[in-house]
């Protein structure tokens, strides 16, 4: 419970992953880009599957109950052009579009088994899905 008068500390944290496969793979070797490790607001997978990517996340965590707390959050993430050049590109027969970004709010609860994740987020087509997740993100 937030008091007045009392100070608060934010924690932020922004991070940037990225990868580049170099000679033959197969398909299911690709970068699969969105979902709760990625591009909240997607599904798994759903944003692209390329041969190279770059994800970005930028995150504000704030105290609110005992163990609890806060978070906004926003994520981008692309397969920087390279899905067409996954051997039968499967992201261009399902329609991915190579590049999203979203955004959202959550919760944090710190358990035994690690923080326990508990995400609502919006992608950039306006849709809206939650993300669970236990640990911190990867």
């Amino acid at each position: 419970m937030l008091v007045p008068g009392k100070a608060y500390t934010l924690d932020q944290l922004v991070f940037y992953l990225g990868g580049h496969v170099v000679g033959n793979f197969s398909p299911h070797e690709a970068f699969a880009i969105g979902g709760t490790n990625s591009v909240r607001g997607y599904e798994e997978g759903a944003v692209g599957s390329g041969r190279s990517y770059v994800v970005g996340s930028g995150e504000v965590s704030f105290p609110m109950r005992g163990p609890v707390e806060g978070v906004l959050f926003t994520d981008y993430g692309t397969d920087l052009g390279s899905g067409n050049t996954v051997p039968g590109d499967p992201a261009g027969a399902r329609l991915k579009p190579g590049s999203g970004y979203g955004y959202g709010f959550g919760v944090r609860v710190d358990s035994p088994l690690g923080p326990l994740r508990l995400e609502y987020a919006f992608n950039d087509k306006h849709n809206g899905r939650f993300h669970f997740g236990v640990g911190q993100r990867t």
